[in-house]
């Protein structure tokens, strides 16, 4: 008997603890959204993502902005994806008035060009596809799409801004691609001085065709950034080109770091038609086509497909 009041007390003490917990969590926070120019307080006292959740918006319609604390008395500021418009203002419960001064002293360093950057957006907007979340009238709203006829089952928009050609069904995200055809990586790169050079070299070997200087700066941006230390490594020195402007970073990435996703063909073009062909040769009991590049031999088999890079220990 007196165990099992013993039981019945401590199943009370963990309820009691539980309820506290649960109390506690849905009072410790305040959520702001702003009306008529004003930071008003909700009847939300979740933490903000839940409270995004709460307001109607997906995961993959917002990003959480983390900044200063102290005097601005904010704990985390929801934006929305691509606009960064301000979705919900989270704060402590003991703060019943913020003001645009206090969200300025917070997000002193948000800086939206940097959010938007191909290598964070373009997962998110993966993710979106996946699950189903990112809605017709939600990216047309934060892409600038002029669109208004939110009924149709299936549509293909343009965003002029961001340079995404997005497809939807029945109102949901469905597929996307970038409109000017640079991969998510080039994208990154692509405010960068270095990415100039790489252009200005891909154009001086290719001209007018938009197709291939594409494909080179899509190929030698998607090598950097697997490469250690990208453009610090050790050994771009190795790979230069161009009186030394550019690395190689495709072909350097084949020969220090297991690369083997290049055709002959694809080669030839990398490296601007340079490499010296040596013939058909026999490596390793296989009948291969060998190129000398650089400081190394690259082999191919009959059908192009990539066998083996070698060092050439002149």
């Amino acid at each position: 008997m007196v165990s099992c009041m013993k039981s019945m007390k401590s199943f009370f003490v963990l309820v009691f603890y539980l309820s506290s917990i649960t109390a506690f969590a849905q009072t410790q926070y305040n959520n702001f959204i702003k009306k008529d120019g004003a930071w008003i307080k909700t009847d939300i006292h979740v933490y903000g993502d839940s409270a995004c959740l709460q307001l109607g918006y997906t995961q993959e319609m917002f990003r959480r902005q983390s900044g200063r604390h102290g005097e601005s008395r904010i704990e985390s500021i929801y934006r929305k994806l691509f606009s960064g418009d301000i979705i919900v203002v989270t704060t402590m419960s003991d703060v019943d008035i913020i003001t645009d001064n206090n969200i300025n002293l917070y997000g002193a360093k948000y800086d939206q060009k940097s959010e938007n950057r191909a290598i964070n957006t373009e997962d998110i907007l993966q993710r979106g596809i996946e699950k189903r979340t990112l809605t017709l009238p939600f990216l047309c709203e934060v892409m600038d799409i002029p669109y208004s006829d939110f009924e149709t089952d299936n549509v293909t928009l343009t965003s002029a801004k961001y340079k995404y050609i997005l497809t939807f069904e029945k109102g949901i995200l469905v597929n996307f691609k970038p409109s000017d055809g640079l991969g998510k990586w080039a994208r990154y790169l692509q405010e960068g001085p270095y990415y100039l050079k790489m252009e200005r070299y891909a154009k001086s070997y290719w001209g007018t065709n938009q197709d291939k200087i594409i494909w080179e700066l899509n190929t030698q941006s998607d090598a950097w950034s697997i490469i250690p230390s990208m453009y610090q490594n050790d050994y771009c020195y190795l790979f230069s080109e161009n009186n030394g402007e550019i690395c190689n970073a495709k072909i350097m990435n084949i020969a220090l770091y297991g690369d083997t996703s290049i055709t002959e063909n694809e080669f030839k073009d990398i490296t601007h038609n340079k490499a010296k062909f040596d013939g058909i040769l026999t490596y390793y009991g296989k009948r291969c086509r060998r190129y000398s590049y650089m400081d190394y031999y690259f082999l191919f088999e009959d059908n192009g497909t990539f066998y083996k890079v070698v060092e050439n220990n002149k």
